[in-house]
């Protein structure tokens, strides 16, 4: 599958609540969020996630609309450059994506970002427009502030897309496609901004002699001292242990110690491995090295699950795949659901399902492993429930057909019905298992009631089924 990582900068760091409102809205299927930071003194917020493209696409565009509600750049304060609620929207293709690609992407985003939200937008690194204006700072070293001024008469600040004014509460944004960047902090020992100023000077590329380095210095309030925040954006040619160094250095020279160092968001391991390769002197390739590597490069995800559900591996069997099917079928409903006009249903109910579905399928495997070691009722018990959980759940999702079926075009209806399919195979899944359980169980009323359940809710799945199947051929025929 192919995987883009994205690294979205919006501009709060101190109210928690808005902050997890932001991360929330990016949580969709399809979405692996693998790290947030944020920062009071910079009150800024950095998440790093990744997916397939079009979800990536989605997933940003709900971020956009949740930023715009909470964020007001008029009342925002903090030591980092910025020009936008959500700031800077940086693209990274990591897997099976090319450059091309991506970069149509980012303008396709960039496009959707001004009309649905009225939000001028700017093209960065691989995706800009302007030789130019190629680098972030180009774009964004005058802030919110003065742009708000300066982009109505200076040619310069004219927008790649959007008219010559800001978004009155949320500003601009910066998008486009880049390589990977480590963003790298290092805490000084005084309060004298002044001093981290002529530090910076002697390091970064513009001014001083490491090539591939943006540098500012910047005073934390929280910390009483000051941070040289660095954006390595070349990290093939600059080692961090020794750029760490030679600021040492540079800093001794003004009678400054370095307290402490931080990574925001996640980095190449690569560059991580090359620290400690350059510290213990290993002469082996970085590569070798790299477990993350290798299983980055050898595994196949879904090669790996159907292998595991065909091994002997005890949690791994009917109710995993029964779950998995339901998972399936649920995720074409989706795609019926985004692809027909005229359906108006929550997207989030149905990654909700499919939530529950994987959910699902993780107590199944935990509550066999339990009835294997304990070899008690009280397991067996939570075996069924398990899968009356599913059958529930099939029940449910095949219920919410109804409000789609007669709006599905016709060019996706085939899905509705192999999604259809998918869900019967799930419920057919959790008879099976409860019927194997139930054998090893001498309670009669129990046997009973968990039959009488179980066959009411087959009952009035098989009847929505059979209604929306003759539907569904009636078209295809």
């Amino acid at each position: 599958m192919p995987l883009i990582e994205c690294i979205p900068n919006f501009s709060e760091g101190r109210r928690k609540d808005v902050i997890e409102e932001i991360v929330n809205s990016v949580k969709i299927l399809g979405i692996e969020i693998l790290d947030v930071h944020s920062d009071e003194d910079h009150n800024r917020s950095v998440i790093t996630f990744v997916g397939i493209p079009n979800q990536v696409e989605e997933a940003i565009l709900r971020m956009f609309e949740k930023a715009v509600k909470l964020i007001d750049l008029n009342h925002h304060t903090g030591t980092h450059p910025r020009i936008g609620a959500i700031d800077v929207v940086p693209l990274v293709p990591i897997r099976d994506v090319k450059i091309e690609d991506a970069v149509k992407l980012s303008r396709r985003i960039g496009k959707k970002v001004y009309e649905y939200f009225g939000i001028p937008v700017y093209f960065y690194e691989l995706s800009a427009i302007r030789d130019d204006r190629k680098d972030l700072p180009s774009i964004r070293n005058i802030g919110f502030e003065r742009l708000k001024d300066e982009i109505m008469y200076d040619d310069y600040r004219i927008p790649d897309i959007g008219e010559r004014k800001l978004h009155p509460t949320a500003g601009a944004t910066v998008i486009g496609v880049r390589d990977y960047l480590i963003a790298y902090n290092v805490i000084l020992d005084t309060d004298d901004l002044e001093i981290a100023k002529k530090i910076a000077r002697k390091v970064r590329e513009k001014t001083g002699y490491f090539k591939g380095v943006r540098i500012i210095a910047m005073f934390l309030a929280s910390k009483k001292k000051c941070q040289i925040s660095m954006n390595i954006y070349q990290p093939d040619i600059v080692d961090l242990d020794i750029l760490l160094y030679n600021l040492e250095i540079v800093a001794k020279r003004y009678g400054v110690n370095i307290i402490n160092s931080e990574i925001i968001g996640l980095v190449p391991y690569k560059k991580i491995e090359s620290v400690f390769k350059n510290t213990l002197r290993i002469p082996d390739e970085v590569e070798n090295l790299s477990i993350e590597k290798r299983i980055f490069d050898n595994v196949n995800d879904v090669k790996l699950l159907v292998s595991a559900i065909g091994s002997k591996m005890p949690s791994a069997g009917g109710g995993l795949a029964g779950a998995i099917s339901l998972a399936l079928g649920i995720s074409l409903l989706r795609k019926v659901i985004i692809l027909s006009k005229g359906i108006y249903f929550d997207i989030k109910k149905i990654d909700e399902f499919i939530d529950k579905s994987f959910e699902l399928a993780k107590k199944d495997g935990e509550a066999f492993e339990k009835l294997l070691k304990l070899k008690s009722f009280q397991a067996l018990s939570e075996c069924i429930d398990v899968s009356m959980e599913m059958a529930n759940l099939c029940l449910e999702c095949v219920m919410d057909v109804e409000k789609i079926i007669d709006n599905v075009s016709e060019n996706i209806i085939s899905d509705l019905g192999i999604a259809l399919e998918l869900m019967r195979s799930a419920i057919n899944s959790a008879k099976y298992n409860i019927l194997i359980n139930l054998k090893f169980s001498d309670n009669e009323e129990f046997n009973i009631k968990v039959l009488n359940s179980f066959r009411e809710i087959e009952e009035k799945f098989i009847f929505f089924y059979e209604a929306f199947s003759s539907k569904i051929s009636l078209r295809l025929y």
